[in-house]
C-alpha cells in the first residue's frame, strides 16, 4: 500500500494550503482498483481530477491524479513512474497560458504520447459546475 505523505486543503476563502513538513507527491483517483491502467490523466488540483473523472464517466482504464499545483522532485518522479505502465497521458490542466505551459512540462515527463485535454471553462471543476 501507499503511505500518506501530506495533505492539501482548498476552500472558498483560500487558494490552497499543504501540510507543513509534508512531501507533495500525487493525489490518485480511479473508478477501478484493478491497478492495470492504460491511461493516466494529470490535473492540477484534486477537485479537478475528480471533476474530469465525473465528466468522462466511469472509465476503468484511467488513473486520475493531481499535482497540487506543483512539480517538485517527488511529484515528477511519480508521474514518470506511473506513465511507464500506460499507453497515453492526458494533461488536464487549467485553460489558460500557465495551464498550457504546465501541460507541456507534464507531457515532457512521460515517454508515452501526451494529449492536451483542455477544459472549456477555466478549469475542470468550473466546467462540471457549469454543466
Amino acid at each position: 500500500g501507499r503511505s500518506v505523505t501530506g495533505w492539501e486543503m482548498r476552500g472558498p476563502t483560500m487558494t490552497s494550503a499543504f501540510s507543513k513538513g509534508g512531501d507533495k507527491a500525487l493525489f490518485h483517483f480511479a473508478w477501478s482498483n484493478a491497478g492495470s491502467y492504460t491511461r493516466l490523466v494529470v490535473a492540477e488540483a484534486a477537485i479537478d481530477a475528480m471533476s474530469i473523472a465525473t465528466i468522462e464517466g466511469t472509465r476503468s482504464d484511467t488513473l486520475y491524479v493531481s499535482t497540487g499545483g506543483g512539480l517538485g522532485p517527488l511529484t515528477m518522479s511519480e508521474i514518470r513512474r506511473l506513465s511507464r505502465g500506460v499507453q497515453e497521458i492526458g494533461t488536464a490542466t487549467d485553460a489558460n497560458a500557465p495551464g498550457d505551459r504546465y501541460a507541456c512540462l507534464i507531457a515532457d515527463l512521460a515517454d508515452v504520447p501526451a494529449v492536451r485535454i483542455r477544459p472549456a471553462a477555466t478549469d475542470w471543476n468550473a466546467q462540471l459546475m457549469n454543466g
